[in-house]
């Protein structure tokens, strides 16, 4: 079982995920994905850290303006926000206490990456919001992502796990490159009663790369006291969210939420 650790930091108020009548709008993500969260199981994807700051009066890059020309669907306009992103995974085989890496075992492996993206809030024809991101990311697996130091220190020092014996057998040096486009529509059926509100909410994606290539398709559905259209982002390639959430006027606010993919 893998629980996500979402910290928010506003650092400007309030926290709107696109422009609104000229204001300036930034946050700090932090995702946290460990399976020490749930039942310290450390096997195949074992950590995932991700860091983004978000800031929709940034001008897209001319590299990102050059790839959204060539994908059709997606469209550089007014209302495009520009986000970059820092993240670490870490998968190990199903037994870390072992030296020699079990044939047919998930292999030992970190990936280490940068991304840079374009979210993008769009009505069509029959006046149905959806948001589209547009990602590029470079990255780097072997021991230069740095999995073995990483996992050790947090092992010895932060939980009490065992301590991870096949980092030796751990994939060998590549540069990685990924672009990635998905697409959901936040408000597609919406359900309102006196005591909660329920939101389902389909999404497609696919990415093309060296470290991923897939095609995705899914929804989530969420029930929380009034509605929105945030739910917390997951470490890619999980289901999507905002990661960036309304201030409430009450002061206070649940969501429960789930998906598949």
């Amino acid at each position: 079982m893998r629980i996500t650790l979402l910290i928010i930091l506003c650092i400007l108020y309030p926290p709107y995920a696109f422009a609104k009548d000229g204001e300036h709008d930034t946050y700090l993500h932090i995702s946290v994905e460990n399976d020490n969260f749930g039942g310290a199981s450390d096997r195949y994807y074992t950590s995932g850290v991700r860091v983004t700051w978000f800031n929709d009066k940034i001008k897209a890059p001319e590299t990102m303006k050059k790839i959204a020309k060539r994908v059709p669907t997606f469209d550089i306009d007014e209302r495009t926000a520009t986000y970059f992103s820092l993240g670490h995974n870490l998968y190990t085989p199903e037994n870390i206490r072992l030296e020699d890496q079990p044939i047919n075992d998930r292999p030992w492996a970190a990936f280490l990456y940068g991304s840079v993206g374009l979210a993008n809030l769009t009505r069509n024809d029959y006046n149905i919001a959806y948001i589209d991101d547009l990602e590029l990311t470079l990255g780097v697996i072997g021991p230069e992502a740095l999995g073995k130091p990483i996992q050790r220190f947090v092992h010895n020092h932060v939980i009490d796990s065992p301590k991870p014996r096949g980092w030796k057998n751990q994939l060998d040096f590549e540069p990685g490159v990924m672009l990635s486009w998905q697409r959901r529509i936040p408000a597609y059926r919406v359900y309102d009663t006196d005591f909660f509100d329920a939101r389902f909410e389909p999404h497609i994606g696919a990415t093309l790369g060296n470290i991923r290539t897939h095609l995705s398709a899914g929804a989530t559905l969420a029930v929380g006291s009034n509605y929105r259209q945030d739910t917390p982002t997951r470490v890619f390639p999980a289901i999507p969210g905002t990661g960036v959430f309304e201030t409430s006027p009450n002061g206070f606010d649940w969501q429960v939420f789930g998906g598949f993919n």
